[in-house]
C-alpha cells in the first residue's frame, strides 16, 4: 500500500466522504524556517477528506488570514521543520467548536524525563549518573526560582533504543485491552485510538482521564479539540525525525458504555465532589413569587478526614502562613486517605471502587490533588482541597489549616493600618461624583472600576512592614489580571489601555510606582532573576527574540495612597490635566511630563535614569525664546512661523539644522500643554484679518501668554 492510500485510509476512521478536516502546522523544531515573515507559529489550515487520495507533495491545505486565502503544502512544512497534527474530533479548532465526538484517545509518552532536586550538587551527581547509562539523547540542567527558594531540574529525552524496549513492554502489557484500537507509533511513544459510535461531548473529557489514567498517558490530552500526529509525516521535535507510522489498524466503533465496560472503567457522575438539588425560595419574605436555582452541596459520604488542631506553637502573618501551608506535604494536613506523593489513592469524593486519584508535584513545587474520574475536578493544592471538603471560605480555610500545624495567624500593626487605607479608598471612589474634576476623568470609561479593581489588587497583597515605602505595602499589579476583569469575564481589555489609565491615575496622585532603589531587595532579586530569565528565553528566539529582549525591562511595583486624606491634591491634579487639555498621544513620555509638570513629578511616575536628550532640550529652548520675542513684540506668535524659522543646534562641533519633524515634535510633547502658553486654533478670515495675518483657507495655530489666576 502506497503512502497516500494510507493516509486516506487513516482520515477515513475519522471522517466520511468530503468531510472538512483541520491540520494544524506547528513549529516545533527551534531551526525551523518561519514563514511569512512573522513569528506565528502555529497555523490552522483545512481541506476535505477526499484530498488525502493525492500523492503527499500534491496535498494542499487552505486557510484565511486577514482576509486573504493561502495555501499549505504540509509535505513542504514537515520538511522544513514543522509537525504535521490533525484534530479526531470534528466541528472546528477549538473545544466550543466540537460538536461531534469521532474518537477517544490517549497519548503515550516515554521519550523524556523531568527530575528536581533541593541542591545543585544533587542535580550534577544524578546527572552525571544519567549519562553514564549511555540511553539519553541530552540532558539538560535548569534553575528555577520562587518564594520557597531555589530548585534544580534536569530534562532529557531518552535515544530511541531505549524507547523501544519501553513500547514493546507496553504492547505486551496492554494487548488484551488495545485490540480493538487504532495505534500510531511516534517517537516517544503512541498515539492510540477508539473510534466512537456515538459519543458524548458530555463525558468526553471524563473518558480521556480514565483512558489516561488506565494507560499511563499524558494527562493533558483530554479536551476535545486535541491535536495529535498525522501518520506518514516526520515527528520534528528533536534533531532526528522520526517518521510517524499506524502500526495497528481497527475499525471497530464502540459506543461510550461499550467502551467502558470492555476495559473496565466505572467513574462517578459526581462533579467536583458535589451533589445536586433544585431548591424554591421566596424572593423575599413579605412576596409571595418564589425563584428555583441549582444547589450544590458537598457528598455526605466523603471519608476524606484531616488531622486535629495542634496547640500554637509559632506566630506568622497571613502571607506566611499561606507560603507556610503550601510549602508542606498535603500528609500533613490529611489522616485518610493516605495522601503520600505519588500514590494511586480511592477518591473520597464519589464511589471508587478502582483508584482513580492521585498526589503528584507541581513545577512550582507545590502537592496537589487529582481525580482523574471526577468530571471537572482540576487539580487542587491543600487549601482548595480543604474549601471542596468543608464549603468554608477561603480565610476561614487558612486559619483552620495553620491550626493543624500550629501557626497562630496574627495582623500587624502595619497590616491594620493598610486593610484601613484600603476601606477609606473604596468610600473615596463611591463619593467620587463631589469633586468636579477628578469624576470628570475617573467616571469616564468606567475608570473607577479599574481604579476599584487595582485598589482590590493592592489590598490581596498586604504582607509586611518590609514591603513598604513612604509607609505604604508595595506591589506587583499583573497586568493581564486587570485586562480580564476590567472586560467584566466578557473580553480582555488591550493591555495599552490598562497602561494608559495607570499613567492617568499616576498624574493624578492616586497611585505611585516605586523607583528601584527603593524596592526591598528580596523583591528586586526576584524581579531581576524574573526579567534574567525573560531576556534569556527571548535571545534563544532568533533575531527577532535578541532585539526584544532589549527593550525588556523590570516589572514595576506599585504603592496606593490613602485617597481620602489627599482628596484635595487629587482634585488639583484632575483641574490642571483639565487645563492643559490632556491627551494620551501627546503627553504620555517623560519628555513631556518633565517639561510641563517638572522634575520631581517626571521622575515620581518614570522612577528610571531616563533624562531629555541635550538637543530636544535646546530646541525647546530656543523655540520658546522665539514664541516669547514675538508675543513682545505683537501680543502673540503663530506655530507656523515660528516652526519655518531656521534653527541651528550644535552636534558634534558642528551647528546643524533642526528639522520640522523634531520641531513639531517639541510643540506636541511640550507646548501643547505648557503653563506659560495657551495655543487656540483660529480658521475664522475675520480673526486672521485681526491679527494681521493671510487668509490663505487654512487653521492656524495662535499662541499666547496663559491667563494668571
Amino acid at each position: 500500500m502506497n503512502e497516500n492510500n494510507i493516509l486516506h485510509r487513516f482520515i477515513s476512521l475519522f471522517r466520511k466522504e468530503n468531510e472538512e478536516i483541520i491540520v494544524p502546522l506547528i513549529k516545533e523544531n527551534p531551526g525551523a524556517k518561519s514563514f511569512f515573515n512573522n513569528n506565528r507559529t502555529v497555523f490552522h489550515p483545512s481541506t476535505i477528506s477526499n484530498d488525502f487520495q493525492n500523492d503527499l507533495n500534491k496535498i494542499v491545505l487552505k486557510e484565511r488570514m486577514n482576509n486573504c486565502e493561502f495555501k499549505f503544502f504540509p509535505k513542504h512544512y514537515n520538511e522544513n521543520g514543522y509537525g504535521v497534527f490533525f484534530i479526531p474530533n470534528i466541528g472546528g479548532k477549538t473545544n466550543s467548536n466540537i460538536k461531534e465526538v469521532r474518537s477517544w484517545f490517549c497519548d503515550i509518552d516515554y521519550g523524556k524525563i523531568k527530575e528536581k532536586f533541593e541542591t545543585e550538587q544533587e542535580m550534577e551527581k544524578r546527572k552525571k549518573e544519567l549519562e553514564e547509562t549511555g540511553n539519553f539523547l541530552f540532558i539538560d540542567p535548569s534553575k528555577k526560582e520562587n518564594i520557597k527558594g531555589t530548585f534544580y531540574f534536569l530534562t532529557g529525552v531518552y535515544k530511541q533504543d531505549f524507547i523501544s524496549k519501553k513500547k514493546t513492554a507496553f504492547l505486551e502489557d496492554h494487548k488484551n485491552d488495545l485490540k480493538k484500537s487504532s495505534i500510531a507509533e511516534t517517537y516517544s511513544g503512541f498515539h492510540i485510538y477508539f473510534l466512537c459510535e456515538s459519543g458524548s461531548l458530555e463525558n468526553f473529557k471524563k473518558v480521556q482521564e480514565s483512558l489516561s489514567f488506565k494507560f499511563g498517558g499524558d494527562p493533558q490530552v483530554k479536551n476535545e479539540s486535541r491535536m495529535m500526529r498525522l501518520p506518514e509525516f516526520d515527528h520534528n521535535k528533536y534533531d532526528d525525525p522520526f517518521s510517524v507510522k499506524v502500526i495497528q489498524w481497527s475499525e471497530h466503533r464502540y459506543t461510550e458504555s461499550e467502551l467502558l465496560k470492555e476495559l473496565n472503567i466505572t467513574f462517578s457522575n459526581q462533579q467536583k465532589g458535589f451533589k445536586k438539588r433544585q431548591r424554591i425560595e421566596k424572593v423575599s419574605y413579605m412576596s409571595g413569587v418564589v425563584t428555583s436555582f441549582v444547589e450544590k452541596t458537598k457528598k455526605t459520604d466523603s471519608d476524606l478526614e484531616f488531622i486535629s488542631f495542634k496547640k500554637p506553637s509559632k506566630e506568622m502573618t497571613f502571607k506566611e502562613t499561606i507560603e507556610e501551608i503550601l510549602s508542606l506535604p498535603i500528609s500533613n494536613f490529611v489522616k485518610s486517605p493516605e495522601m503520600e506523593l505519588g500514590n494511586k489513592i480511592h477518591c473520597p469524593f464519589h464511589e471508587d471502587h478502582n483508584p482513580s486519584a492521585t498526589i503528584f508535584e507541581s513545577d512550582s513545587g507545590q502537592e496537589l490533588f487529582h481525580c482523574h474520574s471526577c468530571v471537572d475536578l482540576n487539580s487542587m493544592n491543600i487549601i482548595k482541597l480543604y474549601q471542596l471538603h468543608t464549603n468554608k471560605s477561603y480565610r476561614k480555610s487558612i486559619t483552620d489549616l495553620s491550626k493543624m500545624v500550629g501557626i497562630k495567624v496574627i495582623k500587624t500593626v502595619f497590616e491594620e493600618s493598610q486593610f484601613e487605607k484600603y476601606r477609606d479608598n473604596r468610600d473615596f471612589i463611591d463619593e467620587i461624583e463631589s469633586l468636579p474634576y477628578a469624576s470628570s476623568y475617573l467616571l469616564k470609561y468606567s475608570r473607577s472600576l479599574l481604579l476599584r479593581l487595582f485598589n482590590d489588587q493592592g489590598e490581596s497583597k498586604v504582607v509586611h512592614e518590609d514591603f513598604q515605602f513612604e509607609g505604604h505595602n508595595i506591589f506587583f499589579a499583573s497586568m493581564r489580571h486587570l485586562s480580564r476583569e476590567f472586560g467584566l469575564g466578557k473580553k480582555s481589555v488591550p493591555l495599552q489601555t490598562i497602561q494608559n489609565n495607570l499613567f492617568l491615575f499616576q498624574l493624578l496622585g492616586l497611585i505611585k510606582r516605586v523607583p528601584p532603589k527603593n524596592i526591598p531587595e528580596r523583591l528586586l532579586k526576584r524581579s531581576e532573576k524574573e526579567m534574567d530569565i525573560r531576556k534569556s528565553e527571548l535571545q534563544k528566539q532568533g533575531t527577532e527574540g535578541k532585539i526584544k529582549s532589549l527593550g525588556y525591562r523590570m516589572i514595576n511595583y506599585y504603592i496606593v495612597t490613602n485617597w481620602q486624606d489627599d482628596f484635595m491634591e487629587i482634585e488639583s491634579a484632575a483641574r490642571k490635566l483639565k487645563e492643559i487639555n490632556f491627551s494620551f498621544k501627546n503627553h504620555r513620555n517623560k519628555f513631556s511630563i518633565e517639561s510641563i509638570f517638572g522634575k520631581k513629578i517626571a521622575n515620581e511616575i518614570f522612577p528610571d535614569e531616563r533624562k531629555l536628550p541635550g538637543r530636544f532640550v535646546t530646541i525647546s529652548n530656543l523655540l520658546e525664546k522665539e514664541i516669547e520675542q514675538n508675543i513682545n513684540k505683537k501680543g502673540f506668535a503663530v506655530k507656523e512661523e515660528i516652526i519655518r524659522k531656521t534653527i541651528r543646534v550644535k552636534s558634534e562641533g558642528k551647528y546643524v539644522k533642526a528639522t520640522l519633524k523634531e520641531k513639531e515634535d517639541v510643540f506636541r510633547r511640550v507646548f501643547s500643554g505648557y503653563n506659560k502658553f495657551s495655543i487656540k486654533q483660529v480658521r475664522s478670515s475675520n480673526k486672521k484679518r485681526e491679527l494681521g495675518l493671510i487668509d490663505d483657507g487654512k487653521t492656524v495655530s495662535v499662541i499666547y501668554p496663559a491667563k494668571k489666576e
